[in-house]
Parts: C-alpha cells; structure tokens; sequence
C-alpha cells in the first residue's frame, strides 16, 4: 500500500504571498479536520515524500516470570520494511479496547522510548506494581515510518498466571534505615517479603500509641486486613499486594509503631499475621526535616515499560 504526504499548495504559496517580518505560516489540515501550523522561517524546503508498503512492528507474545520483586514479560517484535521506529506499552485488555482508535495516541504518551531495531527475544520490565494475577493484559506496539509518521498499531494478548500454593501463607517483615524520597522528605522503609503460598497480602502500620488508645488487639487487626475490599486502601499500594514491597512512611519522630501483614493463599486461606515491632528515631533533636503529625504513604516514582534484548534461549515458557 502506498503512502502519499500532500502539503497543501495553497499554504505553500502563502509564504511568497507574506513578507517575513509577518511571521508567515505553513498550514497542515489532516483528514480529521486537526490543523498543524509551522512558522514559515523554521522551514527549510516542502518537497512530497512517497512510502512504499505500511508501518507495523509485530509483537509476539513469547512468556512470563514471575519474580520476587518484579514481573518480566517475554516478547519478540519483528518491523515491516516500512517501519523506522516504534513505541511499546502493556496495558489490560480491557483498556485497549476501551480506547479505541486512540490506543497509539495513548501509548505514546505513557510509553516514550522509540526503538529502532527488531527484538528476536526481549524482556518488558518497567511496571509500577507488577501485574495482577490471572488477568489479560496485551502488549501493544504502535510504528513510525521513516519520517516519523505513525502507522499501524500490533497487539499481543497473554494472561497472567496464578499466583501462590495451597500452603500456609506467611509475609516477612524488615525494617530498614529512614531515606529522603523523591520529594524531599524523610521516610522509614520497611520491605514485606511473601512466601510461595501467598496470592496476595495486605499491610498496615500503627502507632503504638494509637493501638493502645483504641484497645485493638492482634485479632482486631487480622479481621480488618482480611477486608477484601477497602475503600482507604483500594489503589492496590498498600492493599492487593502480591509482589515484595518496600514502602516508605512519614512518621512521628522518636515513637513505637507497629507494621502488620496478611496474606492469603491460592485456595482463599489467610496465613498468620506478621508483626514487626520499631522505633522511629528523634528528627527533630538531629535537625532532620520535622516530619508532619500522622502517616503519609508515598507511591515509588513511576517508571515506564523498557524492551532489554536477551538470548533467544532465555524466553520464558508460554
């Protein structure tokens, strides 16, 4: 299929019709009615390009691991002679579907990284929280002829296995040295480790003195983190978790806190409830920056989904 990009000869002439010093104007109007301006004194020369054969990088969908702390997509993507680049994302099925026509507009604002070469066998890393289990996801590939042109847009669908075993379902918990995050602020981190058996694991930290004054107990706490649907907690940063975490908290300075999780199996048993026990060091009397009154969870800074090219004897098994 041929491609052929007209500038419009009317915008063209516009140039000569115009002194400079009137900051002439190139006008591009697109089928769908979208107008793109350039400055007359920005452009060199206007000649018609012809593309021979469509943009496209086939995706294919080659495996998945499940890792400790991180989730590796395997795939292969192989470029149509007409393509020069392309951009890749993963995202659910359901919102490709849901975007429609403006799933390459999406993808190339969420995933901006161009790559300029075939992929016999690569790994997707990058996801913020992982991927949740046994859910359909796809990955989606949007070209980009030799001038930069979008083209056609390729997917691969893949389901995520199943998390967890039929054993007992345990969460460690570490406490670990206070940080300053991408904001500026001084932060406790604490890192919860799942065993094999856990599906999924939720998490809570409390004050000493607020667990004291509200008379909780161990039991208090095991029956509020079994609420599968929490209303506080349901972006999935603290609840839903089914990959090792390390979250960072801003605390009171110079008090105890409590840190719970739970987690539960493949078959819908809750495991024991874990407990770590800590002191927060006194900000204040080292000249730290003096932390508000209360707990603020911060989200780890995002990152976008990156291609790591890999032998291809390492893919995954689908």
């Amino acid at each position: 299929m041929n491609k052929i990009f007209i500038i419009s000869i009317i915008s063209f002439l516009s140039i000569i019709a115009y002194p400079q010093k009137d900051s002439a104007r190139i006008a591009v109007v697109a089928k769908d009615g979208a107008t793109y301006g350039y400055a007359a004194e920005d452009i060199e020369s206007v000649y018609f390009a012809q593309v021979e054969g469509s943009a496209i990088a086939m995706v294919e969908y080659l495996g998945y691991k499940r890792g400790l702390w991180a989730d590796t997509l395997m795939v292969s993507v192989a470029r149509s002679e007409g393509c020069g680049s392309f951009q890749i994302d993963v995202m659910p099925r359901s919102l490709f579907e849901s975007l429609g026509a403006n799933a390459a507009a999406y993808v190339a604002q969420s995933s901006p990284q161009k790559y300029c070469q075939d992929f016999q066998a690569a790994e997707i890393a990058g996801f913020d929280d992982g991927l949740l289990p046994g859910c359909e996801y796809v990955a989606v590939t949007v070209a980009y002829d030799l001038y930069n042109v979008a083209g056609e847009v390729s997917i691969a669908s893949f389901i995520t296995p199943p998390l967890g075993g039929e054993g007992l379902a345990e969460v460690e918990i570490t406490v670990g040295a206070g940080y300053t995050n991408e904001y500026g602020e001084e932060v406790l981190a604490v890192s919860y480790i799942p065993n094999e058996n856990c599906s999924v694991y939720h998490t809570l930290v409390v004050s000493e003195d607020e667990y004291d004054l509200y008379g909780w107990t161990e039991q208090d706490i095991m029956e509020y983190l079994m609420m599968d649907d929490n209303e506080q907690y349901n972006s999935g940063y603290l609840w839903n978790l089914h990959l090792a975490s390390e979250l960072g908290y801003w605390l009171y300075p110079n008090a105890y806190y409590y840190a719970f999780a739970l987690a539960k199996n493949s078959v819908g048993e809750w495991g024991t409830l874990s407990k770590a026990v800590f002191r927060t060091s006194d900000h204040e009397a080292d000249g730290d920056v003096k932390p508000v009154r209360g707990i603020l969870h911060r989200k780890p800074a995002k990152t976008t989904p990156r291609l790591i090219s890999v032998d291809s004897e390492a893919a995954a098994t689908p």
